[in-house]
C-alpha cells in the first residue's frame, strides 16, 4: 500500500518548513527558503520564474541591434558594420577577462 506519510498537503508543508536545517534559523535563511519555494511553486504551475538579464548584455544586445537596423536601413557600410561587430566582440571579450 502506497500511502502519504502526512495527513494533508499543508501539514507536508509545514513538515518540510520545520526542518529548514536549524532550530532557529535567522531571518535572511528564511526569507531565502521562501524564494526557494515560490520559484518551486511556479515550476510546478506551469509559471516559471523569468531570469533577470544582465545590464552589460542587455545593452550589448542592443548595440548589435542598433547596428543590424542601420545596415539595413542603408546608413552603415558593409565594412563599417564589421568594424561595428569587430568593436562589440572585443567588448565581450574584455567583459569576461
Amino acid at each position: 500500500m502506497n500511502s502519504a506519510r502526512t495527513n494533508n498537503i499543508c501539514e507536508g508543508w509545514n513538515n518540510k518548513f520545520y526542518n529548514l536545517g536549524q532550530h532557529r534559523p535567522s531571518i535572511w535563511r528564511v526569507v531565502k527558503w521562501f524564494e526557494k519555494e515560490s520559484a518551486t511553486v511556479q515550476i510546478v504551475i506551469g509559471n516559471p520564474p523569468v531570469r533577470k538579464a544582465k545590464k552589460k548584455f542587455v545593452k550589448m544586445q542592443t548595440q548589435l541591434r542598433n547596428l543590424c537596423r542601420d545596415r539595413v536601413s542603408g546608413d552603415k557600410s558593409i565594412s563599417e558594420f564589421l568594424h561595428g561587430i569587430l568593436e562589440l566582440t572585443k567588448i565581450i571579450d574584455m567583459l569576461e577577462c
